[in-house]
């Protein structure tokens, strides 16, 4: 019976001439190219010269990038990016890319774009790029899943995910002694305060450890460092005891396994790859079966309304990526995603709206 999904998925893929290649990369450019190829099959349908769509692909390419790039320091980093450390602004291999950066920078790119393809208008492209956006949504979704990044807050519920990964690289790295960590489930959960706590073991390899010293690393060592450690208790705790069981023991390595409490979040990466898909299928089945597709703006207003909608009702399951959002969801009652989604929300109201009157059809 499902109880709770402990998540330690390692972000690289390989490392190739020191750099590091990631899931969340090869998405990123996977759905480019499931794009490109939905893009050139609406060209081709609708007798369009095929060779625009390698184009406008640069322009969407470099638009987003800049765009998320960009949103991410102006809107979540202002003081960091801007005045602080104005020459990260352009070290997007360190992560840190915003969506609602990446909306304003596809509008601007495609507007670039047709303002020297006069053949085919603003909101036609962005009928079309709508439908491939959706797609590359849940494949962005899926590689921030893969970074165990925009976590969910707690929850009491059987599908709830234990991010333990980068918990699990720090302690890795803080104790020389330790050859390795993993996760198990015990079964002892417990309830704090109306969060749940998941009861796992963390199962740990010593090298070249006396096995009389266990108890010793775990109780002053171990322990005292994970308890202290304010991102890792985002994810596990312990009830700080010494209580420890042996696995394992060999001539120059111990495994134990120490009991600790994992914290099952809400999984919204994977929350909003599903409701990406299903917009997705819905944008399709509306351009290949009706004549939406021809109604000047009615497909890019149903996935505003549809994308930012939900992103707006996600971010109640969502933790504040940054901790000055704590303080406007105190002020204003939202926080900086949802404060986004309210103008590009509007925007697809007002096209929607304007798309179903006669003199609005191309």
């Amino acid at each position: 019976m499902l109880n709770f999904i402990i998540w330690d998925v390692s972000p690289e893929i390989f490392t190739i001439f020191g750099r590091d290649v990631r899931w969340y990369g090869l998405f990123f450019a996977f759905s480019f190219l499931l794009g490109t190829i939905l893009l050139s099959k609406f060209y081709k349908r609708e007798g369009k010269n095929e060779k625009d769509v390698d184009t406008i692909t640069i322009y969407m390419l470099v638009a987003t990038v800049v765009g998320a790039r960009l949103g991410h320091c102006l809107f979540y980093g202002f003081e960091y990016y801007f005045i602080e450390n104005p020459s990260e602004i352009i070290a997007v291999w360190d992560g840190g890319l915003a969506s609602h950066g990446a909306a304003f920078g596809i509008l601007f790119g495609v507007w670039l774009y047709a303002r020297k393809h006069p053949d085919q208008s603003y909101l036609y492209l962005l009928d079309r790029i709508v439908i491939t956006i959706a797609l590359a949504a849940v494949f962005i979704r899926g590689g921030n899943l893969m970074n165990s990044e925009i976590v969910g807050k707690p929850t009491k519920e059987p599908y709830g995910f234990i991010f333990v990964h980068d918990t699990k690289a720090i302690l890795e790295k803080n104790f020389k002694s330790v050859q390795s960590i993993s996760f198990d489930q015990n079964g002892k959960d417990t309830t704090i305060a109306g969060i749940r706590y998941a009861g796992i073991d963390a199962v740990i390899t010593l090298h070249l450890f006396d096995v009389k010293n266990a108890g010793e690393f775990v109780q002053n060592e171990f322990l005292p460092y994970l308890n202290s450690c304010g991102y890792c208790n985002d994810y596990l705790i312990s009830t700080n005891k010494s209580t420890y069981r042996m696995i394992h023991e060999g001539e120059t390595s111990v495994t134990i396994a120490v009991p600790v409490y994992g914290i099952p979040r809400h999984a919204t990466q994977i929350y909003e790859a599903l409701t990406s898909l299903i917009l997705f299928s819905l944008l399709m089945f509306l351009y290949y079966k009706t004549d939406a597709g021809f109604r000047e703006g009615r497909l890019f207003a149903i996935f505003v309304i549809w994308i930012f909608g939900l992103r707006f009702a996600h971010e109640y399951f969502k933790e504040n990526q940054e901790v000055f959002e704590s303080g406007m969801q105190q002020s204003l009652g939202l926080n900086m995603g949802q404060l986004l989604s309210i103008p590009l929300i509007v925007v697809g109201v007002y096209i929607l709206i304007r798309s179903y009157r006669k003199d609005f059809r191309q």
